[in-house]
């Protein structure tokens, strides 16, 4: 992929962080017993594979066509709690009001209900930039970013990291491998809507 050769899987065409996502998260969703559709948004369709263990999956962008559902995350047309999982993977840090979209998220999601939504966050602070770069990203999120999330009503699940894996990181190549820079991990979160209640 570019400057980035180990990046892509050249049979299924992930990236590390879908790799990571899927051997953290395989065996797991596969005994989680989940009774509502996923909503998946997902520009490249590497995840896809992944909810196979949930009733039904809705595909959504705003710009592909290939998709079940043309929609923006700042207003999901669906009813409350619709779904059991919704999956945005790299997608937060591309919409105009992150904060409606997020609240949106937590509005479709079944109590209980997973989130996983992660976005690349090199910064110490997150920043809002001045206008949409070629990538389409509208912020570069920081190491504060979480607590957008949990201020939109999610609490934490678990968090994951190409740490976990040991040596098998390399084999499966997890980590990000920049030219001239040294590997770095690639981790994301787990997020749930509480049940009410507790």
């Amino acid at each position: 992929m570019g400057e980035r050769p180990q990046a892509l899987c050249l049979w299924c065409g992930s990236l590390e962080r879908h790799r990571l996502i899927y051997c953290s998260l395989s065996r797991e969703l596969y005994t989680q017993r989940f009774d509502r559709p996923a909503l998946v948004v997902d520009r490249d369709g590497a995840l896809r594979a992944l909810t196979d263990s949930v009733p039904s999956i809705t595909t959504a962008d705003l710009f592909r066509e290939d998709v079940d559902v043309s929609l923006s995350l700042e207003e999901i047309p669906f009813p409350d709690a619709s779904f059991d999982l919704v999956m945005a993977n790299h997608v937060m840090d591309e919409v105009d009001n992150d904060l409606v979209a997020l609240r949106e998220c937590f509005r479709v999601l079944s109590d209980g209900g997973w989130f996983i939504a992660p976005v690349p966050s090199p910064l110490e602070v997150t920043r809002e930039l001045d206008e949409r770069r070629h990538d389409g990203k509208i912020r570069l999120a920081g190491r504060d970013y979480e607590q957008r999330y949990l201020d939109a009503g999610f609490v934490v699940k678990a968090r994951f990291s190409s740490r976990d894996f040991g040596e098998l990181a390399d084999r499966y190549q997890l980590r990000v491998h920049e030219p001239g820079l040294a590997a770095r991990d690639e981790q994301f979160t787990v997020y749930i809507k509480p049940r009410r209640g507790g």
